[in-house]
């Protein structure tokens, strides 16, 4: 019995490494071997059960204490919402800092303000600012809209009541990763409708998601295999957002969610409008243009309504005037790549002043991984830098 146990774990083992060995990363991006254990554990992690994916995600985004002393943090609500506050322990009343509200990624569904804690510590640490970490409700328990409602309850309680926080309230950005991001760009559209003022001074979209039209962009075609966010994960996501389980999964897969004449009309007016902002190099073969000629229309009226509201997929807003300053950072090995190269372009056509970074060796997620990965840091360091030239 004894025997056939070690027989057992020896066969495992070797599967598993050799499925880490082969797991897909980009030549010259940093600590390896650490990061293809990663992406082989999240596509493991892409299973059926959304509490396998929850513990998966947790466990290997495992956040530790970064040992900072020099800042203070607090767990409380905020209209309800819970909220983590990061504040410099030098910091005096007298003397109010600027201030980050912090929408953490996840794809609606997943991780949370613990998860995140190494990043928004060592935003509020680098960059001398107070940071209000979101711990908005999640998809599929939740809709989309509850979490945007808490994202927009915390923001608006924060500007308003700034001087309680010691905050600026002139010198605030708004930020989030990933769907974090997709947040922030929908919070500055709804705060520029409502005429809210003051505005956020800044919105930081790092690796946004912001538009769900065409699921075959360049970054999508070219970065199939991830590493860390691939389109499968990205499908799942969006299905538990549109309908709550995986009957729409095979739609997205073929892209054919959208009927031919809605893809056309927008890929016309958006995003092969704005192509030319994605570089020539991302647009070379194997890249193949999407297939117009196909398209559900049933499945396309049950979910019209999400995919073409702005404040669900900021890209497709009729107007983007009047928006606070943009700082978007994408990845060359993300699939989500493209669409902040449009997006960063529409913004630009609306007059709004915007600063782009693509990180050569960057991939989805990588700002989560700041204690383990040089690329990682090197990266939050870029946005740090920023905000402490800017805010």
């Amino acid at each position: 019995m004894l025997k056939t146990g070690l027989f057992v774990s020896l066969l495992v083992t070797i599967f598993i490494s050799y499925n880490i060995q082969n797991e897909y990363y980009p030549d010259g991006l940093s600590q390896p071997l650490l990061m293809k254990t990663v992406t082989f554990l999240a596509r493991v992690g892409v299973v059926d059960f959304l509490h396998a994916k929850r513990i998966t995600l947790e466990f290997i985004i495992n956040p530790i204490d970064l040992g900072y002393q020099d800042i203070q943090k607090e767990d409380t609500t905020m209209d309800g919402v819970p909220v983590r506050i990061y504040r410099p322990k030098e910091h005096s009343n007298s003397a109010p800092l600027p201030g980050m509200i912090y929408y953490h990624g996840g794809g609606w569904t997943l991780l949370s303000i613990d998860v995140y804690d190494p990043v928004t510590n060592y935003f509020s640490r680098r960059v001398n600012m107070v940071v209000i970490s979101v711990g908005y409700r999640l998809n599929p328990e939740h809709s989309q809209k509850d979490g945007l409602d808490d994202c927009l309850k915390v923001t608006k309680h924060v500007i308003k009541m700034a001087g309680k926080y010691g905050i600026d309230p002139e010198r605030v950005v708004v930020s989030g990763d990933s769907t974090g991001g997709n947040y922030a760009a929908a919070v500055s559209l709804i705060l520029r409708d409502e005429q809210f003022m003051p505005m956020p001074k800044i919105q930081m979209l790092i690796y946004p998601v912001v538009q769900a039209i065409d699921l075959e962009l360049p970054s999508y075609q070219e970065n199939i295999h991830g590493p860390l966010l691939t389109p499968e994960f990205m499908h799942w996501f969006f299905s538990q957002m549109f309908i709550k389980n995986n009957s729409f999964i095979p739609y997205l897969q073929t892209n054919t969610h959208v009927p031919d004449h809605i893809r056309q009309h927008y890929a016309k007016t958006i995003l092969d409008h704005n192509q030319d902002a994605i570089p020539q190099e991302n647009r070379y073969p194997p890249y193949v243009r999407p297939n117009y000629d196909s398209g559900d229309s049933e499945i396309w009226d049950k979910i019209k309504d999400q995919i073409l509201d702005p404040y669900h997929y900021p890209l497709m807003a009729k107007n983007h005037k009047g928006l606070p300053e943009a700082y978007i950072f994408t990845g060359h090995y993300d699939i989500l790549r493209d669409e902040g190269y449009i997006y960063a372009a529409i913004l630009r056509n609306a007059g709004i002043k915007v600063t782009h970074d693509n990180l050569s060796k960057g991939w989805h997620g990588m700002i989560q991984f700041i204690h383990i990965n040089n690329d990682s840091k090197d990266a939050i360091d870029k946005m740090c830098a920023f905000l402490r030239e800017n805010l």
